[in-house]
């Protein structure tokens, strides 16, 4: 399930779902999730997500067969966008998933709900993916807001909450923004 129009590394944010391949999953066509957040992110977010997803540190069997991230990194676009993708799946597999060879046949969805079951982030099927992702962005923030100093944390979440108030999308949950409202 590989779409063939991705967003350039110049930032031209356009995709063109028309001529992905497609499967069915729970009855409905289920685009290559993965591949769309991933070419939503900048060069530099790429650059971190390949420094943490090949850096030699999980299992050392393991990196053995693995590229280097300096050698990712001189890559084509799309190569890079398939390399980080691959190795999520990889990642994200159970050992049996693995030895049976479907570590990529893993959908999107399937990995964040791993992801929320591992750090223990309260969910049901119910979610969307888009809700699954916002559950695991702010179950990290708040993680790493604890770990600030008080003065860092209280900027960083007035600069939150500015930016809440101030985005026309979030209309409808200004008033739910008080005092500490997203308990950061």
């Amino acid at each position: 399930m590989h779409c063939t129009d991705w967003i350039s590394p110049t930032g031209l944010h356009r995709l063109d779902f028309t001529d992905c391949d497609r499967s069915l999953l729970d009855g409905e066509a289920h685009v290559n999730e993965m591949r769309e957040a991933l070419a939503l992110a900048t060069e530099e977010e790429l650059d971190a997500l390949v420094d943490v997803l090949f850096r030699p540190r999980f299992n050392p069997l393991d990196y053995m067969q693995t590229p280097a991230p300096e050698e990712i990194r001189r890559w084509a676009y799309d190569r890079q966008l398939q390399a980080i993708e691959d190795r999520i799946c990889f990642l994200a597999a159970d050992g049996l998933t693995t030895l049976r060879g479907d570590a990529q046949q893993l959908p999107y969805r399937t990995i964040l709900s791993q992801t929320c079951r591992h750090l223990k982030i309260p969910y049901t099927d119910a979610f969307t993916t888009d809700d699954l992702e916002a559950e695991i962005f702010l179950h990290l923030l708040q993680n790493t807001l604890k770990r600030l100093p008080e003065g860092e944390r209280s900027r960083l979440t007035q600069t939150i909450h500015t930016s809440l108030q101030t985005a026309p999308e979030n209309n409808d949950l200004k008033h739910l923004l008080h005092n500490d409202s997203l308990r950061l």
